[in-house]
């Protein structure tokens, strides 16, 4: 591992990133992060779209980080410090590293989560999305035995979940991941997802469409049928895929299957055991609404 001279947080630091692939972003590529896609990271990485602001759950983990770091320390006798590195094999990739012994077989991970998420972790255990990037960091190091996610929520709920190398998963993500850098230096999207919306800025008949629903919306001078004209008008041109662009974001909604229970009761007077053949599927629909990035 090369390390590199950067101040996390920094302007130097946001502009690294942009020409590599960090270890919070490959579950968004590995699809287990539920935030953000690799078509989202796509889109801010080709400058499509900016990154979104900190909302308050992270801005607190940002500025709790070091005191937690402190704490993991103190509980661990072990001495860490922030660094970078870059992944000598594939210098795409880097990892931001919260804490990283001297030696560099020892990480520290910090998280601090609002009380609601740390009982979740409690309950349910370390997220995959977690799981994937620790795993992430450790590849990078090429020496590291252990990667320590310290999950603080105060002085007093807080705990440690150690990560041991994972050789097979290592290839598989960076198979991934040179995926999706050659979709960067190509210009060619990623497989969108179901939660993906496809950014489209080059389309004037979409554009005309979109005016006009917005027009009918905001301003309220379109009766609410000609706004529906609008919507189905948007509708059929979009043929079910969800885009999003000028101002809007349509979103395709299938119908989700559902049993008629009580029906199948009355009718056969069958048992719960064999009701699981007995599915019907709800209505399909499309909504509009406004987007944030036009």
């Amino acid at each position: 591992m090369k390390l590199i001279n950067l101040e996390q947080g920094s302007e130097a630091w946001h502009k690294f990133r942009k020409s590599h692939i960090g270890a919070s972003e490959i579950s968004m590529i590995m699809g287990s992060n539920p935030w953000k896609t690799a078509y989202e990271l796509w889109l801010e990485k080709t400058d499509r779209v900016k990154p979104k602001k900190a909302n308050k759950a992270m801005q607190r983990g940002s500025d709790m980080e070091e005191t937690a770091l402190h704490e993991f320390i103190s509980q661990s006798k072990r001495f860490y410090e922030p660094k970078v590195g870059v992944y000598s094999k594939w210098e795409v990739a880097s990892a931001s590293f919260d804490g990283i012994s001297e030696d560099h077989k020892h990480i520290a991970e910090v998280k601090v989560p609002m009380e609601k998420s740390y009982n979740d972790m409690l309950e349910n255990g370390v997220p995959l999305y977690y799981y994937h990037q620790t795993q992430w960091q450790i590849m990078v190091t090429e020496k590291a035995i252990q990667n320590d996610l310290f999950v603080f929520a105060s002085e007093d709920l807080n705990f440690s979940h150690s990560v041991f190398p994972n050789k097979e998963l290592h290839d598989e993500m960076l198979l991934e991941a040179k995926k999706f850098w050659h979709c960067i230096q190509n210009d060619v999207p990623p497989e969108l997802t179901e939660k993906d919306h496809l950014l489209i800025t080059d389309d004037y008949q979409l554009s005309v469409l979109a005016s006009n629903y917005l027009e009918s919306d905001e301003l309220n001078k379109a009766s609410e049928s000609a706004k529906k004209a609008n919507r189905e008008a948007l509708t059929a041109y979009v043929g079910g895929k969800n885009i999003k662009g000028y101002g809007i974001k349509v979103t395709s909604n299938k119908g989700r299957k559902t049993l008629n229970l009580e029906k199948l009761k009355l009718d056969y007077g069958i048992s719960e055991e064999s009701l699981q053949k007995y599915y019907t599927t709800g209505k399909s629909f499309v909504t509009v609404s406004k987007s944030g990035n036009s």
